[in-house]
């Protein structure tokens, strides 16, 4: 989902809880950090939040400016869930996560992207690819 697309977080939390979902991906959330009173509030019991927050510059994060962009991805805590290393690309933001439950594990990873298409954009994308192509894959974004 798209966080401005939402009426409020209240929407992503609804939407968690009255679906039953195991994972809920959300881009554009505008957040600094997972303790970022829109990501708790949106976050529903029994439930974590992986996130990442598009980096500032200091100067930026100095000036108490909104942070635009971000990932978050909200998980049933029963689901055992860590983020991969992965290397950050200029063209898009990624959360890139191994998910383990029972006897299923895939890589689910999370793109956005905020700038138009460029040459850069399908390079990095390739390379992603060749490194996630290690696991079961499920793209997002």
């Amino acid at each position: 989902m798209h966080a401005l697309s939402a009426t409020s977080w209240a929407v992503v939390l609804d939407t968690i809880v009255d679906n039953s979902l195991d994972f809920f991906a959300v881009v554009e959330t505008w957040h600094d950090t997972a303790e970022s009173t829109n990501v708790i509030a949106a976050t529903p019991p029994g439930c974590r939040v992986f996130e990442r927050a598009r980096p500032m510059s200091a100067a930026k994060a100095a000036s108490f400016a909104t942070n635009h962009g971000g990932i978050c991805v909200f998980a049933r805590s029963s689901v055992q869930v860590s983020v991969l290393d992965l290397p950050t690309y200029k063209s898009f933001e990624l959360l890139p996560l191994n998910v383990r439950h029972g006897t299923l594990s895939f890589a689910l990873v999370v793109i956005y992207r905020w700038q138009s298409y460029t040459e850069i954009l399908i390079d990095n994308l390739t390379w992603l690819i060749l490194i996630l192509s290690q696991h079961l894959i499920q793209l997002t974004g």
